[in-house]
């Protein structure tokens, strides 16, 4: 495993500093004497310097809260993401010694299914801290970006959420999001499901690399260092804050990239399966 980048303690440095003065800020505006007793004073001052100093420190006060939330939620989203990338390199040093449609035993391509099974385990572990596709104003879902990876969804969730993600299902789940009561509330869950992990698949890339950073497939020997990279563009959700942190703009919203490396000795021995554990 790669140390924790540094833009995590970064993160976390800013969540320390933020509820720090988030605290101290709340506790001068309502130690001096209660919220009411000050908006009284305000109103009897008539040189109007109370009414100037409270909502002053009230936005310092809301600013504060709302950019440490978002430097909460990235600190979660980078401690996920560097799972992922450990989850995927694990998934690279076994993949790597299997044959799969015309990639020989340990090797691995930019382009294969061995890259796909690799990127699969990133795609999940990145899962809970993925965004969606709802639309901000009307509210709705969209499923569209679930049907271009109905069999990914299939193998990854099927089991867990007990649900059909073809295209025929995609379609009822649709048309169930625009009934009432219970069914809507089961679709609305439903479908919120299946667009967190079609987010999660299209915002997350993978590639394996070198020590200097550089892109590297081709042959793995039993024992080579296998080092995967992982890059999650996280949905940034706090309002405001959003706009400080946010890297790009995308039509669902602001996002920054959180990137992180894990290395892992490549298991993997051509023609040769892992020992098994004695039982006794």
């Amino acid at each position: 495993m790669h140390p924790l980048p540094p833009e995590f303690f970064a993160c976390l440095a800013g969540l320390v500093v933020g509820t720090g003065l988030t605290l101290i800020v709340a506790y001068r505006i309502l130690s001096r004497a209660g919220v009411r007793a000050r908006l009284r004073r305000a109103w009897r001052d008539e040189s109007g310097s109370a009414v100037v100093e409270f909502p002053g420190a009230m936005l310092v006060l809301i600013v504060l809260v709302t950019v440490t939330s978002q430097i909460a939620f990235m600190t979660t989203a980078y401690l996920v993401v560097d799972y992922a990338a450990f989850a995927a390199a694990r998934s690279a040093s076994v993949m790597i010694a299997t044959s799969a449609d015309g990639e020989a035993g340990g090797s691995i391509t930019d382009s294969g299914d061995k890259l796909d099974t690799v990127r699969s385990a990133a795609v999940l572990a990145c899962y809970p801290v993925s965004g969606d596709y709802t639309d901000e104003d009307s509210l709705t879902v969209n499923l569209d970006p679930v049907r271009g990876v109905v069999g990914n969804v299939e193998s990854a969730l099927g089991s867990v959420f007990d649900f059909e993600s073809t295209e025929a299902g995609i379609d009822s789940t649709e048309a169930e999001l625009n009934s009432v009561g219970d069914e809507a509330r089961a679709a609305a869950a439903k479908a919120t499901a299946l667009t967190r992990y079609a987010y999660a698949y299209y915002n997350t890339e993978v590639r394996l690399i070198d020590s200097s950073g550089t892109d590297k497939y081709g042959s793995y020997g039993h024992g080579d260092l296998v080092t995967v990279e992982v890059v999650h563009h996280f949905n940034l959700s706090i309002p405001y804050a959003k706009r400080i942190f946010g890297k790009f703009k995308t039509p669902e919203g602001y996002r920054a990239a959180i990137r992180a490396k894990a290395s892992i000795l490549n298991e993997g021995a051509v023609g040769k399966t892992p020992p098994q554990r004695q039982r006794y």
